[in-house]
C-alpha cells in the first residue's frame, strides 16, 4: 500500500515536475520562437491545461497584452462551431507612432523569382487543412490603442467584442468566416477643443473561399451591419484630414523607382512626352481576383457634427450591395481587348432608401435606390443603371459651413495638372442602359433666389461596337425636365397643367428624345482616307423656356462657381492640329424636331414677352442646313397678374405682334449661301407702346448676356503658344511635322456670305395712335445679297394709311452697288464734281400709283408718324464722331407714274345721272314721237271711232315705261364702264432721276458755301447758319411725258413731252432756337406713360440751280375750273399739316417766296397756253391759244423772262372766227416783281417762327405775325415786251382782227372777269376757313412796256364783206401805269372788294404811221385768209405820232402855267400828217361803221322778248304743254306769260317777235365818243377858295399838228 501510495507519488511528482517542464518548454520554445520570428519580447505569466495567461508581446515600439489562449472542445461547449476551438481572452493592442521613425513602403515584387519563391512557401498539405478545418478562433474582445497616429497627440481607440474566425475545407476548396460582433472605434485629439475627431461602429462579416489546386480565392463575402459613425468638426481640421495630399506625395516620393518584369497585374508607364500609357493586359490580371465578391452594408447611419456652431447632419442608408461574379468555365468574350479574351462577368451594385437630415430635420438627399448592372457575355458587354426618386436640396446657408471645413485651397495648390492616359482599346461590342426616374435638385444660395431641376423618368442607350471600324449609338429619352428659379421653388411640386405656363419655370421639356450614331474609320491607309459620320435625331415636345432676371442670377452664379473651380482648358497641341490637317472632314447630319415651343422673357417693367413656335424642324449636314418653322409668333402680355399663362398654337392667337405660319431656311456650306423661303402670309403688328415694351426686354436680355459674360474665366495663355516657345520657321524639326505650313502660309480669304430670300406675302401694319395706322403689303418679296450686291424685287407693294390704299408699288426692283456705269457716266457730264465713282442705289418701279380719298386728312396720319419717327431716333441716337461718309448715289426709274385725287362720289353721281337725264330726254323724245305717228295712223284708220281713253292709257303707258328704262339704265350705270373717281390725275412715263452725291458737296460749310452761291440775293445772317437738315446733290432726270388731267376734262392741265433736266439742288432746315419748337405726344402705356417729342418748325427750303429742255409744254386754263381747282386746293391742303404758328397762313407766293430759291432755265420747243373763254368745261373749241416756238425761259427771284416767236389764236368752233390775232417773232418777254414788304423781301433767312405756347399775354392780345417783316402787303409787277431786237421782215410783229375777233374778246373779258361762286365752304361743309386772297387783288401798280421796230395791224369786218384797215408804223415805244384800288362795299353783309384800276400814266411814241382802207369782192380762199387780190386806198398818214396821258386824281401835284409848261391830262401830237377822203374810202368807212352800229344796237336793246314768239316743235300735242310743270323758255319779268294751248295765240305771238326784232335791228342810234370814262372818282373842286381858283379849273386835251394836210 504504502508502495503503491510511494509509486503514485512518485508518478504525481513525475507528472508534476514534467507538467513544469513542459510549462517552461512551452514558455521557452514560444519566446524562442517569437524573437526570432518576430523579433519581439514575449512573457507569459502562467501556463495552463491547454492554456496560457498573462501573455504579453513586446515589439520596439508596440506592446500586444492578452489575458488568455486556451483550446476548447465541442464535448464541453456545444456553442462551438467547429470540435475544437482557439480561444483568446482580452487582447489589447498599445502602439506610439510618434516613437517609430518614418514608415517606408516596401515596393511590391512581381517578379516571376519572387512570385516562384511565394508558391514554394505556400504549398499547404491538403490534411494540414483538414486538421486546421476542426478548429475554430474566438476573441472575447479587441482594444486596440494608438497615440500619435498621423497627427501628433492624437489617440486612436478601437475595441471589437465577440469575434470569430471558422475555417472548413472539403479537400479542393477551403472556406474562412470572420465574425467580427461589434467593432466599436474612436479617434481622439487632445490638441482639440473637442477632443474627439471620430468614432465608428459596426458589426463585420467576412466569408473568403480558397481554391487549393490553384490557390486563389474563389469567393469574397463581405457583410457590415449597423454601421455607425459620428464624424466631428475636429476631423476635418486635423492634420489627417489635411494631410492627404501631402502624404500622397510623400510616399510617391518615397517609392524606390525599380524596374520590374511584369507579368500578371496591369500597371501604367509614363512615355517620353508625358502620357501614361496603359500595359496589355493578360488573363493573369484577372485571376488574381476572386470569381465572386459580395460587399454589403445594411442600417448605415452616419453623422456629421459641428459642435462651434451647434451643427449635425445625418446619412442614413438602407442598403448598399456590391456583387461581382466571373464564370470561366463559360465561353469567353473573344478579342474584349486586342489580345485579351474576357471571361463572363456579372457585376451588381445595389443602393436603396439613403437619406441625408439636416439638423432641423430638412432632406438634403433623399435616394430611394440606385441599381447598377454590368453583364459581360461571350456576345457583347451590357451595363444597366437605374435610379429611382433622387431628390437633392442644397441649402447653401446650412452647407457651406460644411463645405467650408474641406481642404480646397491645400488641394488645389498641391494638385498638379493631370497627365494625358491613354485610353485603353475595346473591341467588344458594349451596350449601355440608364433609366431613371423621380430627380429633383433644389438650389438655395444666399445671395440668390432658390431653383430647383428636375426630372420625372429619363433613359439612355448606348451601344459600342468596334469593328474595321468604330460604331457607336446613343439613344436618350427625357419626360418632363423642368427648371424652376424664384421663392417656393424648392418646394416639391405637383407636374404643371397641360398647355400651361407657371411663370418661374426656367425650363420645361414634356417630352425629349435623342438619337445619335457615330461611326469612325479605323483605316490607316494614308492614301485614301475615310471620312468619320454622325448622325444625330433629336425630337422636343412641350419646350418652355423663361429668361427672367431671377433665372440669370441664378444661371450666373453657377456659372462663376464653375468656372472658378474649373482650371483653364489647355491650347491643342500644334502636332494634333497639323494632323487635323491631313485628316478628312467629319461627315455629319443632325436632325432636330421641336413641337410646341414657348419661350418666356419677363420683365419687372416691361410684363412679359411669348414667342411661340409650333414645330421646329433642323436638318443639318456637312454640306446643307435646313431651318424650318411653321405656326411662329410674338405676343406680349404687358401686365402679369395670373401665376400661370396658357400656351396657345400659334393659329389660335389673335393679334400676334410678329407671325408667320411656315418660314423655310437652308444653307449651304461649300458656296456659303443661304436660301430663306416664307410661303405664307408674314404678319407685323407694330405700335409705339409694343416698341418699348420689346426694347426694355431686348435691353434686359443684352444685361442678362452681359451678366453671364462676366462670369467667363479669363483666356489662359498656352505654354506651347507663348513667346519663348513659339515654334520657329527655321528649324528644320518643326518644319518635318508640318507646323512650318502652318504658320509660314497665309490665310484663305473667306468667302462672302451669299443670301436669297423670298417672302410670298408680308403685311406689316404699324399703328401709330389710337386713330391712325400704316400698314404695308407686299407679295412675292426677292432679296438676293453677296459682298458687294443687294437686290430686292417687289412685284406688288401697297402702303395704306388709315385703311385707305395711298401708294401702290408693281414691280419694284432695288439694287445696291459698289458703283453703276450710268451713275458713273452722269458724273463726267459734270466737270464740277470731285468724286470720281460712288456706291448707287438703284430704284427700279414699273408703275407707282398715288392715290389720295376725298377729304382724307393724310397730314395728321404722316405728322403723326415723323413724330413716332422722332422718338425712335432719339431713343437710339448715338453721337456722331467727324464727318459721316458720303451717301451713295440714287438712280430712280419709273416706267409709269400716277397721282390721283379721288373725287366726290356724290358729285360724280350727279353729274352721271344728269347726263343720263339728257340722253333718257332724248330717248324719251323719240319714243313720243314714234306713238304719235302711231296714233296718228290709228285715227286715219278708226277716224272718229278711236276712243280717246285708249289714247290716255298709252300716253300713260308710255310715260310709266320711260320711267321704268330710267331706272333700269340707272341701275346699269356702272355695270360696263366704271365710274369715274379721280378729282386730279398726274401721270408721269418713262420717268428716269439719277442724284449724285460729292464730296465737293458733303458736309455743312461746302453746302453754305454752294447756299451763298445759287442764292445770291438773300442776306446771310452775320452770326452764321444753323442747320439740323442740309444736303447738295447734283440730279439730273427726265421724262417721256408729264400729264395733268382734271377730273374727265378733255384737255390736260399740264402737258409736257421729252423733259430733261439737270443741275444743282439743295435742301435745308435752319435750327430753330427754343420758342422755335414745337412739343408733340407720342402716347405709351405704362409704365412709361406720354413722352415729349420736340419738332422743329422752320420749314425745309430748297435751293435749285435747274437746266431743262422740253420739246412740248401745254397748259390749259379757265375760270370753268375754278370749282374743280378749289377741291384740289382743298385736298392739297390735307397733304401736308399747316403749322402751329398762331400767324396768318403765307398766300401761296409768298410761301413760294419763303421755300424756294435759285434759278431755273428752260429750253422748250413748243410752248403753249390754252385760255378757256367758255363756262363748259368740256368745251375744247372755245379758247384762246398762247403759241411760242422756241421759248427760253428763266426764273430768277423776283425776275421771269421769256424769249421766242410768240403767236396768240383765238380758237373757236366757227371757222370764220378762228385766227391768228397777233404775231410777235423774237419776242423778249419781261416779268418784273417788286415785293412791297415791311423788310427786305429778300431775307427769308431772319424769318423766325414762335409755338404758341411760348406767346407772352401782351403777345396773345395782339395778332401775332411771325412773317411780319417777309410778308409781303402788295406787289409792283412791270412788263416789258421787247421787239426791236431784229428788223427783218420774217420777224415783222403782225396784228389780225375780225369784228367777230372783237366781240370773241369781249365775251372771253366777261369770262375771265366773271366773279367766282365759293366751292364747298361754310359749315356744312365742315370747313370755316377764310377765303383766299387772290393774286389779282395783290397787285398795287401795273406797269407795261412794248417796244417794236415795226408794227402791222389788219382789221377786217368779216370774211363775207372783206372791207378792213390796214395800220402800218415802222418803230414804236408804248408805256403805261395803272394802280389799283380796292373799295369796300357798303351794308353789314361781308362781300368781296371792289376793285378799281386807274390809269396813272401812259405814254405812246409812232414813227412813220400809215392807215389804208381795204377792199376786195372776190370769195375767200380755201385756207379761210384774205385774198391777196386787195384794194387798198390811203386814208391817213403821219411821220410821227406822240401820245401822252398824266393822272389828274386831286392830291397830284397839277400844274396849272400857261403855254407849253401847262398840265393836261392827254397830250396828243401829230406830225406831218397827210388824210384822204374819197368816195372809195367813204363807202368803206360807212361799210365798217353800218356793220359795226347793227352789232352795237343788237348786243344792247335784243331782249328776250323777241325770243317768246319761237316756236321749238309744232308737233308737241296741246297734252304735252300741259304736262310740263315749266315752260321750255324763259319769260320777260315786265310781260305776262303767253299761253300756248292754241295755234292762234302762237302765230300772233310769233309775228309780234319777229316785228319787234325787225324794229330793234332797223333802228339808228347816236354814237358819241368819250375821251374819259366814270371810274367813280370825280374831282373835289368845292374845297378851294375862289380866290385861288382859275377861270379854267382843268386842262383834259392837248392836240398838236404840225404840217398836217387833209
Amino acid at each position: 500500500m504504502q508502495v503503491l501510495i510511494s509509486i503514485l507519488l512518485v508518478l504525481l511528482a513525475s507528472v508534476f515536475i514534467i507538467f513544469v517542464l513542459a510549462r517552461w518548454a512551452v514558455a521557452r520554445v514560444l519566446t524562442g520562437a517569437v524573437q526570432k520570428k518576430l523579433k519581439a519580447d514575449m512573457k507569459i505569466g502562467s501556463v495552463g491545461f491547454f492554456s496560457l495567461y498573462n501573455i504579453s508581446v513586446k515589439f520596439k515600439h508596440q506592446t500586444v497584452d492578452i489575458d488568455c489562449i486556451w483550446v476548447a472542445c465541442r464535448l464541453f461547449n456545444h456553442d462551438l462551431p467547429r470540435y475544437f476551438a482557439l480561444c483568446f481572452g482580452e487582447v489589447r493592442i498599445h502602439a506610439d507612432l510618434q516613437e517609430i521613425p518614418d514608415l517606408r513602403q516596401e515596393p511590391l515584387d512581381f517578379s516571376l523569382e519572387n512570385q516562384d519563391k511565394e508558391k514554394k512557401h505556400l504549398v499547404i498539405k491538403p490534411y494540414f487543412i483538414r486538421l486546421l478545418s476542426q478548429f475554430s478562433a474566438h476573441i472575447d474582445s479587441v482594444i486596440v490603442m494608438i497615440l500619435n497616429a498621423e497627427p501628433s497627440k492624437s489617440l486612436w481607440h478601437m475595441s471589437v467584442s465577440s469575434s470569430s474566425v471558422t475555417l472548413a475545407s472539403d479537400g479542393k476548396r477551403v472556406s474562412c468566416k470572420v465574425n467580427l460582433k461589434q467593432v466599436n472605434s474612436k479617434m481622439l485629439d487632445s490638441r482639440m477643443l473637442d477632443s474627439c475627431l471620430a468614432e465608428v461602429s459596426f458589426g463585420l462579416l467576412l466569408s473568403v473561399k480558397l481554391d487549393m489546386h490553384s490557390n486563389r480565392l474563389t469567393s469574397v463575402k463581405f457583410s457590415l451591419q449597423a454601421l455607425q459613425t459620428e464624424l466631428y468638426e475636429g476631423l476635418f481640421n486635423s492634420e489627417l484630414f489635411l494631410g492627404i495630399t501631402w502624404l500622397d506625395q510623400k510616399a510617391d516620393e518615397r517609392a524606390p523607382r525599380t524596374e520590374t518584369k511584369t507579368v500578371n497585374l496591369r500597371t501604367e508607364e509614363e512615355t517620353d512626352d508625358g502620357t501614361i500609357k496603359q500595359k496589355k493586359i493578360t488573363p493573369e490580371f484577372f485571376h488574381s481576383f476572386p470569381q465572386k465578391v459580395s460587399v454589403q452594408f445594411d442600417s448605415s447611419n452616419i453623422n456629421f457634427w459641428m459642435n462651434s456652431q451647434k451643427r449635425h447632419m445625418n446619412w442614413t442608408l438602407k442598403t448598399l450591395l456590391l456583387k461581382y461574379k466571373r464564370d470561366e468555365d463559360q465561353l469567353a468574350l473573344r478579342d474584349f481587348m486586342p489580345g485579351f479574351d474576357m471571361p463572363q462577368t456579372n457585376v451588381e451594385v445595389l443602393l436603396e432608401d439613403g437619406l441625408l437630415l439636416s439638423q432641423s430635420r430638412q432632406r438634403i438627399i433623399c435616394l430611394n435606390s440606385v441599381k447598377a448592372t454590368m453583364q459581360i457575355t461571350s456576345i457583347d458587354v451590357s451595363t444597366t443603371l437605374n435610379v429611382t426618386t433622387c431628390i437633392v436640396h442644397y441649402r447653401h446657408q446650412e452647407f457651406s459651413h460644411w463645405l467650408s471645413l474641406l481642404p480646397w485651397k491645400l488641394r488645389h495648390q498641391t494638385k498638379e495638372a493631370p497627365k494625358k492616359r491613354d485610353i485603353p482599346q475595346i473591341n467588344a461590342p458594349i451596350m449601355i442602359n440608364t433609366s431613371v426616374s423621380n430627380i429633383s435638385v433644389s438650389v438655395q444660395l444666399g445671395d440668390t433666389q432658390p431653383f430647383a431641376l428636375g426630372l420625372i423618368s429619363a433613359s439612355a442607350d448606348l451601344q459600342h461596337l468596334r469593328t474595321h471600324s468604330l460604331h457607336q449609338r446613343m439613344t436618350l429619352s427625357l419626360d418632363h425636365l423642368w427648371w424652376r428659379v424664384g421663392e417656393g421653388s424648392h418646394i416639391q411640386q405637383a407636374p404643371h397643367p397641360p398647355n400651361m405656363h407657371v411663370w418661374g419655370n426656367a425650363l420645361l421639356l414634356d417630352c425629349f428624345t435623342l438619337q445619335g450614331s457615330y461611326n469612325q474609320s479605323l483605316s490607316l491607309s494614308q492614301s485614301q482616307p475615310q471620312s468619320d459620320t454622325l448622325f444625330v435625331d433629336c425630337t422636343i415636345r412641350g419646350l418652355q423656356a423663361e429668361s427672367s432676371e431671377t433665372c440669370i442670377q441664378c444661371l450666373s452664379r453657377i456659372l462663376s462657381g464653375i468656372h472658378n473651380d474649373s482650371s483653364a482648358a489647355a491650347v491643342p497641341e500644334m502636332s494634333t492640329a497639323a494632323q487635323s490637317v491631313t485628316k478628312s472632314p467629319l461627315l455629319w447630319k443632325i436632325d432636330l424636331n421641336l413641337e410646341d415651343v414657348n419661350i418666356f422673357t419677363l420683365s419687372s417693367v416691361a410684363g412679359a414677352a411669348v414667342l411661340t413656335a409650333d414645330t421646329l424642324t433642323v436638318q443639318g449636314s456637312a454640306e446643307t442646313t435646313a431651318i424650318s418653322i411653321h405656326g411662329f409668333c410674338l405676343v406680349l402680355i404687358k401686365l402679369v397678374e395670373e401665376k400661370m399663362h396658357p400656351c396657345y398654337k400659334a393659329v389660335d392667337i389673335p393679334l400676334p405682334i410678329l407671325g408667320f405660319s411656315s418660314l423655310s431656311a437652308s444653307y449651304y456650306t461649300s458656296v456659303r449661301t443661304l436660301e430663306m423661303y416664307c410661303g405664307a402670309t408674314f404678319i407685323v403688328h407694330w405700335t409705339p407702346a409694343d416698341h418699348m415694351f420689346l426694347h426694355q426686354h431686348i435691353v434686359d436680355m443684352l444685361q442678362h448676356a452681359n451678366s453671364l459674360l462676366e462670369t467667363r474665366p479669363r483666356t489662359v495663355i498656352s505654354p506651347l503658344l507663348s513667346q519663348d516657345n513659339h515654334p520657329s520657321l527655321d528649324n528644320p524639326v518643326t518644319s518635318s511635322t508640318g507646323l512650318t505650313n502652318v504658320f509660314s502660309e497665309p490665310p484663305l480669304k473667306k468667302k462672302q456670305l451669299t443670301i436669297n430670300m423670298e417672302l410670298v406675302c408680308l403685311k406689316a401694319t404699324a399703328s401709330i395712335s389710337n386713330e391712325s395706322c400704316i400698314c404695308l403689303l407686299l407679295d412675292n418679296m426677292t432679296v438676293v445679297r453677296n459682298s458687294s450686291f443687294l437686290q430686292v424685287k417687289l412685284p406688288h407693294l401697297v402702303a395704306s394709311f388709315d385703311g385707305n390704299d395711298i401708294f401702290t408699288f408693281k414691280d419694284m426692283d432695288v439694287q445696291i452697288l459698289p458703283e453703276y456705269e450710268k451713275a458713273i457716266l452722269c458724273r463726267n457730264a459734270f466737270s464740277q464734281l470731285q468724286t470720281p465713282k460712288n456706291h448707287a442705289w438703284i430704284f427700279n418701279f414699273g408703275s407707282v400709283f398715288i392715290e389720295f380719298p376725298y377729304q382724307y386728312d393724310f397730314s395728321k396720319t404722316f405728322d403723326e408718324a415723323i413724330n413716332v419717327q422722332k422718338w425712335l431716333k432719339a431713343l437710339y441716337k448715338k453721337d456722331k464722331q467727324g464727318l459721316e461718309p458720303l451717301p451713295p448715289d440714287i438712280v430712280l426709274n419709273v416706267v409709269q407714274f400716277s397721282f390721283i385725287f379721288l373725287d366726290d362720289v356724290f358729285e360724280v353721281k350727279l353729274r352721271d345721272n344728269y347726263e343720263l337725264l339728257k340722253d333718257e330726254s332724248k330717248e324719251s323724245a323719240k319714243r313720243l314721237q314714234l306713238l304719235d305717228a302711231k296714233v296718228a295712223a290709228l285715227r286715219k284708220q278708226h277716224g272718229e271711232l278711236l276712243p280717246a281713253r285708249k289714247i290716255e292709257e298709252l300716253y300713260t303707258s308710255l310715260e310709266k315705261k320711260n320711267i321704268e328704262i330710267y331706272i333700269q339704265r340707272s341701275k346699269r350705270l356702272y355695270a360696263n364702264t366704271p365710274m369715274r373717281k379721280a378729282l386730279l390725275t398726274w401721270t408721269i412715263s418713262e420717268l428716269e432721276v439719277v442724284v449724285l452725291a460729292d464730296e465737293s458737296y458733303h458736309g455743312v460749310e461746302k453746302v453754305i458755301k454752294q447756299i451763298k452761291d445759287i442764292d445770291n440775293v438773300s442776306p446771310f445772317p452775320p452770326c452764321g447758319l444753323a442747320l439740323v437738315i442740309q444736303w447738295c446733290r447734283m440730279l439730273k432726270y427726265s421724262m417721256k411725258s408729264f400729264l395733268v388731267r382734271i377730273r374727265d376734262y378733255p384737255r390736260y392741265l399740264f402737258e409736257i413731252r421729252d423733259w430733261t433736266l439737270s443741275g444743282r439742288l439743295i435742301g435745308t432746315e435752319q435750327d430753330g432756337h427754343p420758342n422755335a419748337r414745337r412739343k408733340q405726344i407720342v402716347k405709351l402705356e405704362k409704365p412709361w406713360g406720354d413722352v415729349v417729342v420736340e419738332r422743329n418748325m422752320p420749314p425745309l427750303k430748297f435751293y435749285h440751280d435747274f437746266h431743262s429742255e422740253i420739246a412740248l409744254f401745254t397748259i390749259v386754263w379757265g375760270p370753268c375750273w375754278d370749282p374743280a381747282w378749289t377741291l384740289i386746293g382743298q385736298a392739297v391742303d390735307l397733304l401736308t399739316k399747316p403749322s402751329v404758328d398762331p400767324s396768318p397762313l403765307l398766300s401761296w407766293w409768298d410761301k413760294s417766296r419763303l421755300l424756294f430759291h435759285g434759278l431755273w432755265v428752260m429750253n422748250i420747243d413748243q410752248a403753249n397756253l390754252h385760255q378757256l373763254a367758255t363756262e363748259d368745261p368740256y368745251n375744247t373749241t372755245e379758247n384762246m391759244h398762247w403759241e411760242w416756238n422756241k421759248l427760253t425761259f428763266e426764273w430768277k427771284p423776283c425776275h421771269f423772262n421769256f424769249k421766242g416767236d410768240l403767236d396768240i389764236n383765238v380758237r373757236t368752233a366757227s371757222k370764220y372766227d378762228d385766227c391768228c390775232f397777233m404775231h410777235l417773232s423774237d419776242l423778249c418777254m419781261t416779268f418784273d416783281l417788286q415785293w412791297l414788304c415791311h423788310g427786305n423781301p429778300y431775307d427769308h433767312h431772319s424769318v423766325t417762327l414762335c409755338s404758341p405756347e411760348f406767346l407772352t399775354d401782351f403777345q396773345s392780345l395782339q395778332i401775332h405775325d411771325s412773317y411780319r417783316a417777309f410778308r409781303s402787303e402788295n406787289l409792283n409787277l412791270s412788263v416789258k415786251m421787247d421787239l426791236s431786237r431784229h428788223k427783218t421782215e420774217a420777224s415783222q410783229p403782225r396784228i389780225l382782227l375780225y369784228s367777230s375777233t372783237l366781240r370773241w374778246m369781249q365775251n372771253f373779258w366777261a369770262t375771265w372777269t366773271n366773279v367766282s361762286r365759293p366751292i364747298c365752304r361754310g359749315k356744312l361743309f365742315n370747313n370755316m376757313k377764310p377765303s383766299k386772297k387772290k393774286l389779282g387783288q395783290h397787285y398795287k401798280e401795273l406797269s407795261y412796256t412794248a417796244l417794236f421796230p415795226e408794227l402791222q395791224v389788219h382789221y377786217w369786218a368779216s370774211f363775207a364783206q372783206q372791207r378792213g384797215v390796214q395800220v402800218e408804223c415802222s418803230q414804236g415805244h408804248i408805256f403805261t401805269r395803272g394802280t389799283q384800288r380796292l373799295i369796300p362795299q357798303a351794308g353789314t353783309v361781308m362781300r368781296r372788294l371792289i376793285s378799281e384800276w386807274n390809269v396813272t400814266q401812259m405814254v405812246s411814241d409812232l414813227s412813220m404811221v400809215t392807215v389804208h382802207l381795204m377792199l376786195s369782192t372776190l370769195e375767200e380762199n380755201s385756207d379761210h385768209r384774205p385774198s391777196s387780190n386787195v384794194k387798198k386806198t390811203h386814208l391817213l398818214s403821219l411821220s410821227s405820232l406822240s401820245y401822252q396821258r398824266h393822272s389828274n386824281r386831286i392830291g397830284e401835284d397839277v400844274s396849272v402855267n400857261e403855254g407849253e409848261n401847262a398840265f393836261y391830262t392827254h397830250r396828243l401830237r401829230l406830225v406831218d400828217l397827210r388824210a384822204s377822203w374819197t368816195t372809195t374810202n367813204r363807202n368803206i368807212a360807212f361799210g365798217l361803221y353800218d356793220g359795226y352800229k347793227k352789232a352795237a344796237v343788237l348786243k344792247r336793246n335784243l331782249s328776250t322778248e323777241a325770243l317768246k314768239g319761237l316756236r321749238i316743235d309744232a308737233q308737241i300735242q296741246n297734252k304735252k304743254f300741259k304736262r310740263t310743270s315749266v315752260s321750255l323758255y324763259p319769260l320777260s319779268p315786265t310781260s305776262p306769260p303767253v299761253p300756248l294751248e292754241t295755234g292762234e295765240k302762237l302765230e300772233k305771238s310769233q309775228t309780234e317777235g319777229t316785228s319787234m326784232l325787225q324794229k330793234l335791228i332797223e333802228e339808228t342810234d347816236k354814237f358819241v365818243v368819250f375821251s374819259e370814262e366814270e371810274l367813280g372818282v370825280s374831282d373835289q373842286l368845292y374845297g378851294i377858295a375862289a380866290s385861288q381858283t382859275d377861270d379854267v379849273f382843268n386842262r383834259n386835251w392837248l392836240i398838236e399838228l404840225i404840217n398836217c394836210q387833209v
